[in-house]
């Protein structure tokens, strides 16, 4: 397989790890196994922890701190807007996003950046079985737990209009108006509030199987690139992407 080009920042890989020690320790054992199979793939680090061991961190070309981080009553939704800072700073022209709690397994995670000179958006969807969202929303929604995209006015827009919406929900969950938002019929509070500050819900707003109002070129990329699965499917042969809950074990602090 060709070498990712890195030149001027053309491809790279963002991952963000913000509020705990312990997402900075997924992150660092996650850009381990990529770079176990991809060793020219350079990785930027988006994190608020501060202190991090420099042992710890060989594997992230940059580490940048995030500012302003935001705090909420729900840790889900502080790492939703943490990870929407990340993505719309990426420091390269052709980015692949990577959940900090997933490990990579296979070298052809590289060809995404390839990918990328053709589509604006690489994204895997929901997992009927795996996705809790996919089943409040009763229909199909993206997953973020991995995203491919290039840099373009398209996809600025895209990220703005995410960004924004998500604002508007945690107003709305603030103020007890979940109910206002769209596709909450029928749901019960405590529903229409984890919903509303998920990235698949803000996402679906703008980006989902049959919704693109931006008029995006997506490539929607099979479920071994995002495998996350509801613990009793076997992970396919050819899994790129390890996003199973077992790989959230483990977890240890930078004073332990």
């Amino acid at each position: 397989m060709a070498e990712v080009d890195c030149a001027a920042d053309a491809a790279g890989v963002v991952m963000v790890a913000t509020r705990r020690e312990a997402y900075v320790h997924l992150a660092v054992a996650c850009a381990a196994s990529l770079h176990a199979v991809a060793p020219h793939v350079p990785i930027t680090l988006f994190t608020n922890v501060r202190g991090i061991p420099p042992e710890l961190t060989p594997d992230f070309a940059r580490i940048v701190e995030l500012e302003a981080p935001t705090r909420t009553r729900f840790d889900w939704a502080d790492g939703l807007m943490d990870k929407l800072r990340g993505l719309r700073a990426s420091p390269y022209a052709r980015t692949f996003f990577i959940d900090a709690d997933t490990l990579v397994r296979s070298a052809e995670i590289a060809s995404a950046f390839t990918l990328l000179e053709h589509h604006d958006i690489l994204i895997t969807e929901c997992a009927e079985d795996a996705s809790y969202s996919r089943r409040l929303l009763r229909g199909p929604l993206y997953s973020t737990g991995i995203l491919g995209f290039r840099r373009s006015p398209k996809v600025s827009r895209l990220f703005g209009a995410w960004t924004d919406f998500a604002l508007e929900c945690l107003a709305a969950v603030r103020d007890e108006r979940t109910a206002e938002l769209p596709a909450m019929h029928g749901l019960t509070l405590d529903e229409q509030t984890f919903l509303a500050l998920t990235d698949q819900y803000t996402l679906w707003r703008f980006l989902a199987p049959g919704r693109n109002p931006f008029e995006l070129d997506v490539r929607v990329l099979e479920e071994r690139w995002n495998f996350r699965g509801d613990g009793q499917r076997a992970a396919p042969a050819d899994l790129i992407v390890d996003h199973r809950m077992v790989v959230k074990e483990g977890r240890t602090t930078f004073s332990a």
